[in-house]
């Protein structure tokens, strides 16, 4: 079983088995949508509709695990550089895994997000540039999918920085706003609402 959802423009991919179609609201008019994966148009806009097949939590934790992993290789170098060379001193002395949790609560958070700022930095740019100007990252293409507006088109890049900039804080509050994809009809996460994205598998 497998959910999809509608965006609009272009040819609809090749089906490869048998799927079972679970339409989400029309994107122009919001009207619900009629369960059949044939229907070319919103019967109450006419809007043109492209049928897609969304992509999974699992499938998009692997593509958001091996991005990040690529992300801190380059960020984590340039981390300790910055910091060495500006002589910060760490907000977490250290010690003890049970310490350092405590030390982590009780350090000052604009201590904190300062020193960890580089990490942050390249990790955001990282998303952003590969986003934008190859239209996908390398966890996306090993993953086989991609990011789309709801035209079915690579989303403009003031959308991609939305979209980061909402991934990003959907991660502080322990997690929810990423978590919702594993809830949601969509499969959207709180990033891909406030950005108006859906990410889809690549048939």
């Amino acid at each position: 079983m497998s959910d999809e959802t509608r965006t609009t423009e272009g040819p609809p991919p090749r089906k490869t088995r048998k799927q079972r179609v679970r339409t989400s609201p029309c994107p122009r008019c919001d009207r619900k949508l009629p369960t059949n994966d044939e229907l070319a148009t919103c019967p109450g806009c006419a809007l043109p509709l492209l049928p897609v097949e969304v992509a999974g939590f699992f499938r998009r934790l692997l593509a958001a695990f091996s991005d990040l992993v690529l992300a801190l290789v380059i960020a984590i170098p340039l981390h300790l550089a910055v910091n060495w060379l500006l002589e910060t001193p760490a907000p977490i002395p250290g010690g003890s895994t049970l310490a350092t949790v405590f030390q982590i609560a009780a350090a000052n958070p604009l201590d904190l997000f300062v020193w960890a700022l580089p990490v942050v930095g390249v990790t955001g740019l990282y998303f952003l540039l590969f986003q934008t100007l190859m239209g996908s990252t390398p966890g996306t293409r090993l993953a086989r999918i991609r990011v789309i507006n709801a035209r079915g088109k690579q989303p403009h890049p003031v959308r991609t920085a939305v979209r980061v900039l909402g991934a990003g804080l959907g991660l502080l509050p322990l997690g929810l706003g990423t978590m919702w994809i594993a809830f949601d009809r969509e499969k959207r996460g709180l990033h891909d609402h406030v950005a108006g994205t859906y990410v889809v598998r690549v048939q």
